[in-house]
């Protein structure tokens, strides 16, 4: 557990803001404000450089909550932030069903604010969004250089995108996952579970003669290690780039945590967020 310092306002009444700076002792003399660290006396509201303590450079982090209309669950589309700087803060986004962020650079300017639109996080999985789609049981595997080769009856080429030529962390290949499937009914079988992303679709063709599709998988750019061959008989999912294929954040609140890493002169005046009511 990190170790802060807590400012108190007299003119408000509470306690105002957190500080990365962990002195072992403080003055004010003479309307400055003097802190003790490791043996040095150091004197604050001097330096040029913001957000710097004993040598050490540290974010300025804001956390709030967004929570218009307690009772009904909402869609947050976007953020917007009015204040000064060179640049955005990215934002780190949790609600009471899911999470997502804005990178900095997933702000646009406009008329002098920062807007950007929540995008999921990267490789989140979830089965209620038509950019998930089943894809059958996979009938066969094969691991080939740093590939694996995936077959699957059926053609299922319209429902898969693959791979560009130079991979980027935002690509349009599909993520893969492999669901176990409770098959007891076969006229309704349902999805147990699914296990963590095995890769990448790198390439898919479908030949007629066997009736069969077969899937070049590679791993993802941001996963670690080769790709992981699914299990023959396990149900094979894709999924879309979640981030590029976001919907916003659903939930009733959404808490923001924002952080900005300049080291000159910046404030930040509001926050706030386009929402609608959700109707899943």
């Amino acid at each position: 557990m990190p170790n802060y310092t807590i400012t108190y306002s007299d003119t408000l009444n509470g306690w105002t803001s957190f500080h990365s700076y962990n002195p072992q002792w403080m003055a004010g003399m003479n309307n400055d404000f003097y802190t003790f660290k490791g043996g040095k006396v150091w004197k604050h509201h001097s330096n040029e450089i913001r957000n710097s303590y004993y040598g050490t450079e540290y974010s300025s982090v804001v956390q709030t909550i967004l929570n218009t209309e307690p009772d009904m669950v909402k869609m947050f589309k976007t953020i917007k932030l009015k204040g000064t700087g060179d640049t955005a803060w990215s934002a780190q986004l949790t609600s009471d069903l899911n999470t997502g962020l804005i990178p900095l650079d997933g702000y646009q300017k406009k008329e002098g604010n920062w807007y950007g639109y929540v995008r999921r996080n990267n490789g989140d999985l979830d089965l209620k969004y038509l950019s998930t789609q089943g894809l059958g049981l996979v009938a066969g595997t094969g691991t080939i250089g740093d590939y694996v080769q995936i077959n699957i009856f059926g053609d299922v080429t319209a429902n898969v995108s693959s791979k560009t030529i130079t991979p980027t962390p935002r690509d349009n290949g599909d993520l893969l996952f492999a669901a176990v499937v409770d098959d007891t009914d076969p006229e309704n079988k349902k999805i147990i579970s699914t296990g963590a992303k095995l890769g990448q679709v790198q390439s898919i063709v479908y030949t007629p003669g066997t009736n069969i599709t077969t899937i070049e998988m590679v791993k993802h750019p941001l996963a670690l290690g080769a790709p992981t061959p699914p299990v023959i008989g396990s149900y094979l999912i894709s999924a879309k780039n979640s981030t590029a294929e976001s919907y916003g954040l659903r939930g009733v609140y959404m808490d923001v945590t924002l952080t900005n890493a300049e080291t000159d002169h910046t404030e930040l005046f509001s926050i706030a967020s386009e929402v609608f009511k959700s109707y899943q």
